[in-house]
């Protein structure tokens, strides 16, 4: 499984790496001393970068959710301007071949910004531990509630992420988007 996941992480370099800048920037602002400063490494910790562990609840949250919804919000739209060019517009090869080009150039960025969107398995667990875990503190008890749902959803992502659903996903939703819904 960690052979299919690196393959995954090589083919989508881009998002990898730009997660990763993410992911320091956030250590950098919230004082963490970051291990590696290597973006993209060999095996589980591809489009990560090695950091300690966070101090607090928020920290935890800010370092395991903000990349993901950074590479989400620009993912998003390099996807829907390239999907929209080739699926609505009607763009193809004929047509114009560097419209179709930067189309499909696109595409690729946005699935590859989309497919690395959550952390580390050890990040969100972090946060998790750190909130849900840890004993009652009620000046947190407003973070836990408006948190439970996006931290339910990256935990689950970050699982669904280590055994590349996420890359089967879009590449089903783009085949079924270019054949079957045609």
């Amino acid at each position: 499984m960690r052979a299919i996941y690196t393959i995954c992480k090589y083919f989508l370099c881009p998002g990898a790496y730009v997660h990763a800048f993410w992911e320091q920037l956030m250590c950098r602002i919230l004082k963490l001393p970051v291990e590696t400063k290597k973006y993209f490494g060999n095996g589980i910790d591809g489009g990560h970068v090695k950091h300690a562990p966070a101090k607090n609840e928020v920290s935890a949250f800010l370092i395991a959710c903000i990349p993901g919804f950074v590479n989400f919000i620009t993912g998003v739209w390099f996807f829907l301007a390239g999907f929209m060019n080739l699926r609505f517009m009607g763009i193809t090869v004929y047509d114009s071949i560097p419209i179709f080009v930067v189309s499909i150039v696109l595409i690729y960025f946005g699935v590859s910004f989309l497919c690395n969107i959550f952390p580390l398995r050890e990040d969100i667990a972090t946060f998790w531990t750190l909130a849900y875990k840890s004993p009652f503190s009620g000046k947190m008890l407003v973070l836990r509630v408006i948190a439970f749902i996006p931290a339910l959803i990256t935990k689950i992502g970050a699982f669904a992420q280590h055994y590349c659903i996420p890359e089967l996903f879009w590449a089903a939703f783009i085949v079924l988007a270019f054949t079957v819904l045609r």
